[in-house]
């Protein structure tokens, strides 16, 4: 009985899940970067929690010999949501990371994780370009971009900083 009370609560709440999900591609504005990537962070910790919550119900509906729920649409959420994830998180860590770069003290810089944080940063901006490029979804696209092309113009800066930090 407890199990089908946890149960109910908790497909009560994917609605409200599905909903915070479709409203992230109203998100526009590059300037709203940090308000937008606490949203998607938050909104991946109750994705997190929902597909362990689904994983623990539908073993227990094993063990006990029920049928078990679908939760197939937990993890199409997933998939629709995760590019809005890194699309926002890749952009508040760059220019959290950027501005770090540029302004903290010169023997303060770890060149060979900026290089990786840079690399990692590339690659995540043109899975995202890609999937909203596929989506036709113009105003998201144009913030990855943008990102992408200041990724460009500071990458060849990093050889120079990890030369410039060796210890040599």
């Amino acid at each position: 009985n407890q199990m089908y009370g946890d149960q109910n609560n908790f497909k009560a709440e994917i609605p409200q899940l599905e909903t915070t999900i479709s409203t992230l591609s109203q998100y526009n504005d590059i300037n709203q970067h940090q308000e937008v990537s606490e949203i998607v962070r938050n909104t991946h910790e109750k994705m997190k929690k929902a597909q362990e919550k689904a994983k623990k119900f539908t073993n227990r509906e094993r063990l006990m010999g029920l049928n078990e729920s679908d939760y197939s649409n937990i993890q199409v959420l997933n998939k629709e949501y995760e590019p809005y994830f890194n699309l926002w998180t890749t952009v508040d860590d760059w220019f959290s990371n950027h501005k770090s770069w540029l302004n903290d003290p010169w023997e303060d810089l770890d060149a060979p994780d900026m290089q990786e944080k840079v690399l990692n940063y590339i690659k995540t901006s043109n899975k995202t370009i890609r999937y909203f490029r596929e989506k036709d979804m113009t105003a998201i696209l144009k913030i990855g971009e943008t990102v992408k092309q200041d990724l460009d113009q500071f990458k060849p800066l990093v050889p120079v900083a990890i030369a410039l930090r060796k210890e040599g």
